[in-house]
Formats: structure tokens, sequence, C-alpha cells
């Protein structure tokens, strides 16, 4: 999947859906609970990805409601990472869908879905909650560039740069590159919204940086991401 995803390519995408739902067809989940549960989440995973590739909101759905309808059986007491994976991915999945149906109220559902992973006690607490609270940073900002909430904007580079401050750039490279994408993405939507950007050093830093260990580590499809940021920045 994660080729697929880096490839933008959605036939990948589909390939990869084939596999999993046979995969889930020879799973009983009155047995293997976790098992099943993990497998539903990879799929929908994998649907909310394609619907994001294709701009489908339809395809989105499919995958919200696959980790809508396997929500009994993930039990946090069971298995506490593979229950913060599939809030991660449903909170994922309703941003998308928020994205492209430009529903601000479903920006609503994915922040509460990542608040009720931050209330639970988690293994290898540090690194995962990092995780989460920059995703939902992430949704915060994506949130701010649909509506042009200069708030939200706001809260997000505090959410950022918190989280940059806990990054360890030579230990975690990537992480600290796609916070920094991220960060940088925000100056540029920002100066999008107000028409001037005083962090246009900044951010041409920081998407700088990112775009060449993205290179760096073979992630083409990031490193795209950033140079479309850097073409806006010039822009602006």
């Amino acid at each position: 999947m994660a080729v697929g995803i880096d490839r933008q390519d959605s036939s990948l995408l589909g390939a990869v859906i084939k596999d999993l739902e046979a995969v889930r067809a020879r799973l009983d989940p009155a047995y293997e609970p976790v098992t099943f549960a993990a497998i539903v989440t990879r799929l929908a995973e994998a649907h909310i990805h394609q619907g994001q590739i294709e701009g489908n909101a339809e395809a989105v759905s499919i995958g919200i409601a696959l980790l809508s309808s396997e929500d009994e059986l993930m039990v946090y007491e069971h298995s506490p990472l593979d229950w913060v994976c599939h809030k991660m991915a449903l909170s994922r999945g309703l941003e998308v869908l928020a994205t492209l149906t430009g529903a601000d109220y479903i920006f609503d559902k994915a922040l509460a879905v990542y608040d009720l992973a931050l209330k639970r006690p988690l293994q290898k607490g540090l690194g995962i909650r990092a995780r989460l609270m920059s995703l939902r940073a992430s949704c915060l900002a994506q949130r701010a560039e649909a509506t042009g909430d200069l708030k939200a904007l706001d809260d997000a580079e505090r959410a950022f740069k918190e989280q940059l401050r806990a990054t360890r750039p030579l230990e975690d490279p990537i992480d600290w590159a796609i916070l920094q994408t991220n960060l940088g993405k925000l100056y540029v939507t920002r100066g999008d919204i107000t028409g001037f950007m005083l962090e246009r050093t900044q951010a041409a830093y920081a998407l700088d940086a990112a775009k060449e260990i993205f290179l760096e580590h073979g992630l083409h499809s990031l490193a795209a991401t950033a140079e479309s940021h850097l073409v806006r920045l010039r822009g602006i």
C-alpha cells in the first residue's frame, strides 16, 4: 500500500483493496477479532487513500463506513496500539472527506476522534502521542485552509512548533521533515488568505529542508508535495 500512496497510483491501491478483501473473507471475527479488525483498518485506509487520489468522496465514505462498522470489535484493552491506529485512520478519513466536500462539521468529527485518542494512556506513549498531536494539528491547518480561519491557523502553528521542539531531526528525519512541510504549508496558507507573508524566509527554509530529506529517503510523493508548496510560496 505504501508504494501506491507514494506514487499516488489509484490502480495499485485497487489491487491492495482486492488482496485485503480476500484476507478479510478468510477470517472469522468471532475467533480472531483483533486480527480481523486490524485487516479491516488497513482495507479502510486503502479506500480512503484511493478516494483522496481520485477526489472521490464516495470511496472515502466506504473507508469511513468500514472503520465505523468495526468499532465494536476494536477494544482498547485488547490492543491499545491497534485501537490508536483505528482512531487515526478514522480521523484521517473524516478529514479527507471534509476537505473533498467542504463540510466544516466533518472536521469537527475528525478533531473529536483525535481528542478521544489523546485522552487514553498509550503504550510507548510519547511517540504515539506526538504523532497524534501532529496529525491533529495538520487537521486544524487543513480546516483553516478550507475555511479561511486565521485563529485555527494560529492554533495549528503552536501545535506544530511544540512538536518540532520535541522532535530530533537526526534521529527522526522523516517525522521532522513532515512537520516542517506542514509548518511551511501553514505559512503559505496564511499568505494566501492575508495576501502577504511575514514568514516567507521560515517557510522557504522549512520546505527546502523537508524536500531534501524526502528525496534522500526516496519519498518522491512527499518531496513533490513540499515542492508544490514552494511553488505556491513563490507566487505570494
